[in-house]
């Protein structure tokens, strides 16, 4: 990332935290506004991830015949920010593809039984 634009991020965190009602009233005047570009990003987003579904199949078993049914499992819970789904609404596509990378794809069938079995393990030892 080029220093210009941390540095530009950085003037607009401090400058966000010194003026919060310039903030509030400039929303309130432009609601639908941001509205409208936070519904263009959310279906972006849900796009490209039924996108990255429909192009994968399951890692375990192969299928592949909806999207629906494919989830995105986290092959290191420690690495996970949170789940795809939730950053539809509201992150970037390189910060959803960035988690995704952390992911295989399974169907919901797998998907159930590998939660089983780390359950399971866990209450063995």
């Amino acid at each position: 990332m080029p220093r210009d634009l941390d540095k530009k991020r950085e003037y607009n965190r401090k400058w966000r935290a010194e003026h919060p009602d310039a903030l509030k009233e400039y929303y309130k005047d432009n609601k639908d506004k941001f509205r409208k570009h936070n519904k263009a990003n959310k279906l972006r987003n849900a796009e490209y991830v039924q996108q990255a579904k429909r192009d994968g199949k399951c890692v375990r078993c192969g299928w592949n015949e909806h999207p629906c049914a494919l989830d995105f499992h986290h092959t290191d819970p420690a690495n996970k920010i949170t789940e795809i789904a939730t950053m539809v609404g509201g992150s970037s596509i390189q910060r959803i593809q960035e988690e995704m990378n952390k992911c295989v794809l399974v169907c919901a069938n797998c998907h159930r039984i590998l939660h089983h079995n780390e359950k399971t393990k866990k209450q063995d030892t």
